[in-house]
């Protein structure tokens, strides 16, 4: 993966040839590696498809105004960000490796810890909330008229929820497909789904607010001078608040207390969409690429025990 082209272009942003690299991370569209020089640390990040012909992609029409993803995702949302007073990793330098088809950005490497690191050795969420609550609120206040990546600028004829619905619906028929379990209460899920969308209720002349679209712990930073930091911001898009709010609760629990202003109805329906999502991505994971894989296994039997206990 890691051509020779690519450790010169590394060797010249840092002005060093001394240097290793670690793989840290395979997603599914992006890997990322960590440089190690002998004065500091870095990120290389590589957006690839490494799993193409063995995931089933979700069709869903509208689906890169949900989650848009990608290098200039990434590259326009680390500007947009700073010029919001927002930490997000410094680009070094960032392109196009024609050699093997893919982008790249060599971006500095945070001095702290993330979320995960934090809780498990500080251990008290409590004491950086309000931190985090600041900077999702000082995204919050930044608005538009409609959804979706802020490098859109058409807006698309569907309303959030019903995009969110389809998605889910899609990505229930795909591990549905997978897993008879899934499949023998796949009728009961799309009812669920179906009664809670009908439940929010929208106000007019709706305005969206810029989210960061997956604020789990290893997306947040606790940073050595106190700051929080946020790093994979391919998917910062204006949406519901609630959104991201669905998954933060999800992921936190009451660590992140909920704000009055949230929609009830709105972050009810997107936590059931994200159990629903986070059951399909495990199942089709653990089908097509890694059946063993401990976290995906983890995922889909909490979630998917949690969408039967809700059926009732």
């Amino acid at each position: 993966m890691i051509s020779q082209l690519l450790k010169k272009i590394i060797k010249n942003t840092l002005n060093t040839s001394n240097f290793s690299i670690e793989e840290l991370r395979g997603g599914f569209s992006k890997q990322v590696y960590k440089i190690t020089t002998q004065a500091d640390n870095f990120i290389l990040y590589i957006w690839q498809r490494p799993h193409d012909n063995k995931l089933t992609e979700n069709q869903t029409r509208g689906i890169e105004y949900l989650f848009p993803d990608g290098f200039t995702y990434y590259t326009h949302n680390s500007k947009l960000l700073t010029d919001l007073g927002i930490r997000v990793p410094h680009i070094l330098t960032a392109g196009y490796h024609a050699d093997g088809d893919f982008d790249y950005a060599i971006v500095e490497y945070f001095k702290g810890q993330n979320m995960y690191e934090y809780m498990n050795s500080v251990g008290n969420t409590g004491a950086v909330a309000d931190k985090i609550m600041e900077v999702m609120g000082r995204m919050a206040a930044k608005k538009r008229s409609f959804y979706g990546p802020p490098v859109k600028n058409k807006p698309i004829d569907i309303s959030p929820g019903q995009l969110v619905y389809d998605f889910t619906a899609e990505e229930l028929n795909i591990a549905s497909k997978l897993d008879k379990d899934i499949a023998d209460i796949q009728p009961n899920i799309l009812h669920l789904m179906q009664q809670k969308m009908n439940e929010i209720t929208e106000t007019k002349n709706q305005e969206y607010s810029l989210i960061h679209g997956e604020l789990t712990p290893d997306h947040v930073y606790i940073l050595e001078n106190g700051e929080v930091g946020l790093i994979d911001v391919d998917g910062v898009k204006y949406f519901d608040v609630e959104f991201d709010w669905a998954l933060i609760n999800l992921t936190y629990g009451n660590m992140m207390p909920i704000p009055k202003s949230i929609n009830t109805e709105k972050f009810e329906f997107y936590k059931l969409c994200w159990k629903i999502e986070y059951v399909s991505v495990a199942t089709d994971y653990l089908i097509n690429v890694d059946g063993n894989h401990n976290w995906f296994r983890n995922s889909r039997e909490k979630n998917l025990r949690d969408l039967k206990l809700m059926m009732f």
